[in-house]
């Protein structure tokens, strides 16, 4: 079994905390200008940081070796829009003011549209700065 080194990850997490504050700070000014100047009416924009524990857990449940390299969604954010129509125009506009690398569409994927889970999830970063992931309902 697999041993991590909690104390250094601990450490690496803290001394990078007030990035992850930026990153939301920007990301979710971005997220709200941009789709305000598209006129689109949202439910919620709700960022978060990963918390310690959640990390921690991550890491030991997959067995990560390189946690601030493999893990992507240190910082994440959840838009719910009101409209399904909606959801591509804010796959855009995150396509525009990030770097995407990564999609997984449940919405588009499923043949029969029922009412449930239907979900976007996007990887993506900021120059410079680790990932964050978007959740779009």
């Amino acid at each position: 079994m697999m041993r991590i080194d909690r104390k250094s990850i601990i450490d690496q997490y803290d001394a990078n905390r007030s990035n992850y504050k930026q990153l939301v700070e920007t990301g979710e000014y971005r997220l709200n200008e941009s789709i305000k100047k598209r006129g689109i009416k949202i439910h919620a924009l709700t960022p978060r940081i990963k918390g310690v524990d959640s990390l921690l857990d991550k890491i030991e449940r997959k067995k990560i070796t390189k946690p601030f390299e493999q893990i992507h969604d240190l910082v994440g954010f959840r838009v719910v829009c009101l409209f399904l129509s909606d959801l591509d125009e804010i796959r855009d506009i995150i396509k525009k003011e990030f770097d995407v690398f990564e999609e997984d569409d449940k919405v588009n994927e499923s043949e029969i549209q029922i009412f449930g889970y239907m979900s976007v999830h996007l990887k993506a970063r900021l120059k410079h700065s680790p990932g964050a992931k978007f959740g779009l309902r």
